[in-house]
């Protein structure tokens, strides 16, 4: 279940959408009516809880003095720390916070750098933001006895992946390997250029195959470190998954295999926006909706401009079946 809104915070913000404490009341409310879900649900799921920062950059809008922004954060923390608890005592026994990514790197930022530098002092109000975050965690657990909340590190995995410049995908499935994770897999890019929201250009009828060539470059260059990867460790221990393919022979035969569903139009979208100005699930300012949905979503191959429906991953993955099944039995 997601409750979140984009925009939102712990206060009100800029966006006049509920905001974190509604958010709650929102799932409280599910809860108390018994017919949807159980207590022992709750109490076997985890509840994510981010606090993305629009807080704060509610706080530059409103052109508040910096002086005050220390004080802010930590307003902004003890209401945080008043909602974790709250979703505690309704039954959920695991969640994890994100603590802040690095604000003062954010392009809108660093713009002013051309994109050279973060910002140190928004970067240090971040870091007191986090500190007083995982303060409020480990009181929380040490109130539970437990380790039920835990936070997730964005901060330093952001900074981690700027000072590597990203590293690259066989960096990262080395170092999971040698975590003990003895099979892998990693699918490879889907045609891209087929995209609604790349097909929409020819009506919905071609795909772009000079952005589908740069996705079988990106598919090569994948499969050779994963070639690499196992001639290393002198095992099958990383399989790629051909998504590619499989979402090429679904288009071919518009999802004529055997016990799924016939696409007439594959690339077209079952959920689209009423002009070229919204898109699926867009609202106006009273709240209607701005989208149409198509009949028979069973019979779309994409739900929006770029997702597939249920039935179509259903069809991909009937593609895959077979190759899929052979990868992970193997040795």
């Amino acid at each position: 279940m997601n409750f979140a809104y984009g925009g939102t915070g712990v206060f009100k913000t800029q966006v006049p959408l509920p905001n974190m404490t509604t958010q709650i009341d929102f799932f409280q409310n599910i809860l108390t009516a018994g017919d949807i879900y159980s207590s022992s649900d709750f109490s076997s799921s985890v509840a994510l809880v981010s606090v993305a920062g629009n807080d704060y950059s509610t706080f530059i809008a409103q052109n508040r003095p910096n002086s005050e922004f220390p004080a802010f954060i930590k307003q902004v923390v003890d209401q945080t720390e008043v909602n974790l608890r709250r979703i505690h005592a309704l039954g959920v026994k695991k969640i994890a916070v994100p603590l802040l990514q690095p604000l003062g790197c954010l392009p809108g930022i660093t713009v002013a750098s051309s994109f050279q530098r973060c910002n140190e002092s928004q970067n240090a109000l971040v870091k007191l933001h986090n500190s007083l975050l995982q303060q409020a965690v480990a009181k929380l657990n040490n109130e539970t006895k437990q380790s039920t909340f835990i936070t997730i590190d964005l901060y330093n995995a952001f900074l981690t992946v700027f000072k590597n410049k990203g590293a690259n995908p066989e960096v990262n499935l080395r170092r999971i390997h040698a975590l003990g994770v003895k099979k892998i897999a990693v699918p490879l890019l889907q045609p891209l250029g087929c995209l609604p929201g790349i097909t929409v250009a020819s009506s919905f009828q071609r795909c772009n195959e000079s952005q589908n060539a740069l996705v079988k470059l990106h598919n090569s260059l994948l499969q050779q470190a994963v070639a690499k990867l196992n001639n290393e460790t002198k095992q099958s221990t990383f399989i790629t998954i051909d998504l590619y393919n499989a979402f090429l022979t679904v288009f071919k035969n518009k999802g004529a295999n055997p016990g799924s569903t016939t696409f007439q139009s594959p690339l077209k979208p079952c959920c689209v926006g009423v002009s070229s100005e919204y898109s699926c699930g867009s609202v106006d300012e009273k709240g209607e909706k701005k989208y149409v949905i198509c009949d028979n979503p069973k019979a779309a191959f994409f739900w929006d401009g770029s997702h597939p429906t249920e039935e179509g991953w259903r069809s991909v993955y009937s593609v895959l079946r077979e190759s899929l099944t052979a990868s992970f039995i193997k040795a």
